[in-house]
């Protein structure tokens, strides 16, 4: 795979890092059904990358089999985390977590019927 392949797959909402993953699933303690899908994306093949990419494990990128309905329970979970959650996980804002969620409820809920999962 080539960069410029690699790199628009990475673009897609519904192709997340690993790190992003597992964060997310830490943040979901109280939703263990939703913890333990986001768990099992991590048993999957990560997506290829291209011969010269050197990124550490929490770089790996899936493409995740995540549906609406859960997707929009993640996003509104993690939505409703106060700011100051974020240093919990050893981040300085959950910002990136958000929109990366809202984006892949965003896209699965305005795929055609038959994308929609």
């Amino acid at each position: 795979m080539d960069w410029s392949e690699y790199k628009l797959l990475c673009d897609s909402p519904d192709v997340l890092s690993r790190f992003l993953l597992e964060i997310t699933a830490s943040m979901l303690s109280d939703e263990p059904v939703l913890r333990r899908r986001l768990h099992a994306q991590l048993t999957s093949t990560p997506l290829p990358t291209p011969a010269d990419h050197h990124g550490p494990s929490p770089a790996d990128m899936y493409a995740v089999d995540i549906n609406v309905v859960e997707a929009h329970a993640i996003a509104t979970i993690v939505g409703k985390l106060p700011d100051s959650a974020g240093s919990e996980y050893g981040l300085t804002s959950l910002a990136g977590v958000r929109a990366a969620w809202g984006e892949l409820a965003e896209h699965h809920a305005s795929a055609p019927e038959d994308e929609g999962r």
